[in-house]
């Protein structure tokens, strides 16, 4: 879809195909998703300042803990979050609970030094959250860029792209 922030970036929202269409990534659940374009005049949706959070705590961006309207790179950060903690089974703020769990998990990610955040991954990790986090809220992001940054990596760790994965 075009033009549509998701705003709930998490693995459960990803499905991988069966069979003959075992090729292909699926999102889903678009419950929370909203246009960042205006569909009347096609310009970049005003930037404001929400009161509420939308999404999941784990995944979400800096900008979505603090009220401001998502936007592309806020699925950009959550999706780097979610591919971080499919790699190494972790974040710093997995297993904050309780009370002011959203202030709390705000202030870890705000406060942690990016290179702690992304200690267990490759460098690729690193480059692309620090690219994805100094992006304005209306920037249209360089996807050949971060594309670039990951498949390198996985070219620099001789892995193949074979659509062969662990579960099979």
């Amino acid at each position: 879809l075009s033009g549509v922030v998701h705003r709930d970036i998490k693995p459960d929202n990803f499905l991988i195909g069966y069979g003959c269409n075992k090729k292909k990534l699926y999102i889903i659940d678009f419950g929370l998703s909203s246009l960042f374009i205006n569909t009347e005049n096609y310009q970049h949706k005003k930037y404001e300042i929400k009161k509420q959070f939308i999404g999941t705590y784990r995944y979400s961006s800096l900008w979505n803990h603090i009220g401001v309207e998502q936007s592309r790179r806020d699925d950009l950060e959550s999706i780097i979050y979610m591919l971080m903690y499919l790699y190494s089974s972790n974040l710093p703020w997995c297993g904050i609970s309780g009370e002011n769990q959203l202030k709390k998990i705000y202030n870890l990610k705000k406060n942690i030094p990016t290179n702690k955040i992304i200690k267990n991954c490759p460098k690729c990790f690193y480059l692309a959250l620090n690219y994805i986090r100094r992006l304005k809220f209306d920037e249209c992001p360089n996807y050949d860029y971060l594309s670039k940054l990951f498949k390198s990596s996985f070219n620099f760790n001789r892995f193949r792209f074979d659509y062969n994965y662990d579960w099979i």
